[in-house]
């Protein structure tokens, strides 16, 4: 039953292919175990190959690790390449003053992403499950957050993050290892009452299982998989507008004034997110605060009036309200437009040797198209690769000079970078014996 239900979790929310090469998270707890456990029995059927990563967090009087090697004996004897690393965490959080839960969080994604780097792997899984759904939607919920917060955990995010044990329970997840005959060890600090999610677990939780609804874990997980569907719907919407309302030219992106502040303020401050998203790369660092400062400033509508944050720089203009990267003004400009033609037939193509177009596969491209600069982490599959690179190494690979790196625009769809201009297309969207129409693009 649980195999059955994993299998038919990963191909719903589509987070493993044929062939892919996984950097498995394994801390030796439970669910990691079992994740692992889960992902060889279907190794061979997707062909896939599988790395172990472990970190010693140097914790708990030598105890972890003693889990680090209780790791490395199972990695053994199921024959799993693994790799090992051990960093005093407390320590790091004190270097960064961050919690420990950040600082490990931070060290691990590094980690992980060393490991993708080194093995060609194209994806990472992790082993959260649908309880920890729950206790991360009540913790985002306490601290104060707004829809995306509260639609929970990913099943798979950034194209290459995965969560496939995530419609498991705690309860079929400790069932399953002792049915399997699986031997984990436990972190002794997670049923301690030190770090708030696991008061959480520990008291709000069974509290509310106790006086309230005793399935709480299974209502926490269909709110959020309910208010995902509404944040989709809200994303879709604030495209629309994006596509049929902004204009993106010389790497600047302009909205009418007066039209824009018709608008109802949800759509404003969704507009206004994404437009930091588009120019800073993320949205890490941005508050509640700052997105109301600026709607503010484009009420007001006072020609020459700016707000900045994290290097990007709203400005008021006349009639217009325009948002672009501080250092853009420092820049050579960039004509940033492409042209888009699809054909029908794959025959048809006329491939020409312009570094400025490429042909893709057309069913491969996901939502709308758009221009942007590159961005911390990002990440492609050059053409002729299996696995992934950063961004930031394709061009290190390149010699491209460091100067030069920011003026190159990416071609993007709503999940993936499809094409670094002038140098390099993604192996994901090239033309195979099975493409049907293909995508015509080109820079002008």
């Amino acid at each position: 039953m649980v195999r059955e239900k994993f299998i038919q979790s990963v191909k719903n929310n589509e987070m493993i292919e044929k062939g892919d090469a996984i950097v498995v998270a394994v801390s030796g707890g439970p669910d990691s175990i079992a994740m692992m456990h889960l992902l060889l029995s279907i190794q061979e059927a997707f062909q896939l190959k599988l790395y172990g990563v472990h970190l010693d967090h140097v914790t708990r009087n030598g105890q972890s690790t003693l889990d680090a090697n209780f790791v490395k004996t199972f990695f053994d004897a199921y024959g799993i390449e693994s790799y090992f690393f051990k960093k005093d965490i407390q320590e790091y959080a004190n270097q960064l003053n961050v919690s420990f839960e950040e600082a490990g969080r931070l060290e691990r994604y590094r980690l992980f992403n060393q490991v993708m780097e080194e093995t060609g792997a194209n994806k990472i899984a992790l082993g959260q499950n649908l309880n920890d759904q729950g206790e991360t939607l009540l913790f985002r919920l306490f601290r104060g957050t707004g829809l995306d917060g509260l639609t929970g955990i990913d099943y798979l995010r950034e194209g290459y993050i995965i969560r496939p044990i995530l419609d498991l329970t705690r309860n079929e997840i400790e069932d399953y290892c002792e049915k399997e005959g699986l031997k984990t060890c436990r972190d002794h600090t997670n049923s301690q009452r030190i770090y708030s999610r696991n008061r959480i677990r520990l008291d709000i939780i069974p509290y509310i299982k106790k006086h309230f609804n005793n399935k709480i874990g299974k209502a926490l997980w269909r709110t959020a998989r309910l208010l995902k569907e509404d944040q989709m719907l809200i994303d879709q919407i604030v495209k629309r507008y994006i596509k049929t309302s902004v204009i993106f030219k010389e790497g600047k992106y302009i909205i009418n004034l007066h039209s824009f502040n018709e608008e109802m303020p949800a759509l404003k401050s969704r507009v206004i997110r994404e437009m930091f998203y588009r120019l800073k790369g993320d949205l890490e660092g941005l508050s509640y605060k700052n997105i109301e400062s600026v709607m503010q400033l484009i009420e007001k509508g006072d020609t020459g009036k700016e707000k900045e944050f994290f290097q990007v720089k709203c400005v008021i203009n006349y009639e217009q309200v325009e948002f672009y990267k501080k250092e853009l003004m420092n820049n050579k400009k960039i004509d940033k437009k492409l042209v888009l033609e699809v054909i029908n037939k794959a025959e048809n193509i006329k491939f020409t040797a312009n570094p400025l177009e490429i042909y893709v596969d057309y069913d491969k491209i996901q939502g709308e198209i758009f221009i942007r600069q590159r961005k911390p982490g990002d990440r492609f599959r050059p053409l002729g690769m299996k696995g992934s690179k950063k961004i930031k190494d394709y061009f290190i690979d390149e010699k491209i000079a460091l100067e030069e790196r920011d003026r190159i625009p990416l071609v993007c769809d709503e999940k993936n970078i499809i094409w670094v201009i002038g140098y390099r297309m993604s192996d994901a969207y090239k033309i195979t014996n099975e493409t049907q129409k293909v995508l015509r693009i080109k820079y002008v």
